[in-house]
Order: C-alpha cells, then structure tokens, then sequence
C-alpha cells in the first residue's frame, strides 16, 4: 500500500510541474482544463479518483490500528476523538496555509513529507499487534448496562427471572427524573 501511496504522489508531482496557481492566466498546457474536454482531463480526473482512494485506505488504516489497540470502547473512543482532533487541527493549519499563499509546490512536498513520514511508523504499528480475544465479562457488562438503562427508561424489568410487562404510568411519572 506504501507504494500505492507513493505512486499518486509522484504523479502528483509531475501533473503539479504543469501547474501554478489555476487562476485565468494560468501556465497549464492549454490553458485551464474543461471536465468535458475528455482528452485534457482525463488525467487530472483519474489522479483526483486516486487520490480520493488512497486518502480512504490510509484512514481504514489509521482506524484498524486504533481499533487494536484496545477492546474497551471508551478508550478507543478517546483516541478516535485524538485522532479527529489531529485531523481538524491539519485542517485549521491548512486554511492559513491557503491564506498565505504558500506556493502549491510547497505544500505538495510538505504533505508528500508527512505521509512518508507517517508510512514506517505506521508499518511498525502493524507489525506490532497483537490477537486479542474478546473479553467477555466486559462485553457482558457493557449489553448488560445498556439493556438496564434502556429497560429502566421504558419501565421494563429485565431480571433473570423473566421479562415483565411495562411499569404503570404513575410509576414512570415518579422516576423518570432519575432514569434520565
């Protein structure tokens, strides 16, 4: 997959050595380029499409590896919110980049960089994970506190015993304060 990643970037490069900026006055062979000129853009179209799915291979990755890190799904959670909040502050930081005018170049070789960057720690993640089996006690608990807490809000007892019919209403009028 590296090198998948590595091929749209590189071609990447070479459509971007064609390229400035895309305004009216821009240096692209033929000037700017019609989607319906299919000769012209073919090439960018198919480059876009490849980048849009090596950009989605990298975060099935990215997610994966998280995901293994733990089976307890409030601390995945806390690092799926980490990870996002990487992703928006790259986002921010690529708002001031566009304001400032960084040259396109610039700013291919600066994200080229941070995906190799990225590549061989990531490969080590990988090779570092291990089989986790499933902790059922906490899988237990988990439905368990669920099917509590959705039981307790519809009035439903769930005992070991037997599923019984809905709570009265004057019931719920007493306790829904502490249900919810």
């Amino acid at each position: 997959m590296s090198v998948s990643f590595n091929v749209v970037w590189a071609c990447t490069l070479v459509l971007q050595l064609r390229y400035t900026k895309g305004t009216e006055n821009t240096d692209y062979p033929g000037g700017l380029i019609d989607f319906l000129e299919s000769s012209r853009a073919a090439g960018p179209i198919s480059l876009y499409f490849f980048m849009g799915l090596v950009d989605a291979w990298y975060q099935n990755i990215a997610y994966w590896i998280i995901g293994t890190l733990t089976n307890d799904a409030h601390i995945t959670a806390r690092y799926i919110g980490f990870y996002k909040g990487v992703q928006s502050l790259g986002a921010s930081v690529s708002w001031q980049i566009g304001a400032r005018e960084i040259p396109y170049m610039s700013q291919l070789v600066g994200n080229w960089a941070l995906l190799v960057v990225s590549l061989p720690t990531m490969a080590y993640t990988i090779m570092q994970v291990e089989d986790r089996a499933l902790d059922d006690r906490l899988l237990c608990s988990f439905v368990r506190d669920n099917e509590s807490m959705v039981a307790g809000a519809y009035g439903w007892d769930l005992s070991p015993r037997q599923f019984t019919k809905p709570r009265s209403p004057k019931y719920l009028a007493r306790h829904v304060d502490s249900i919810v």
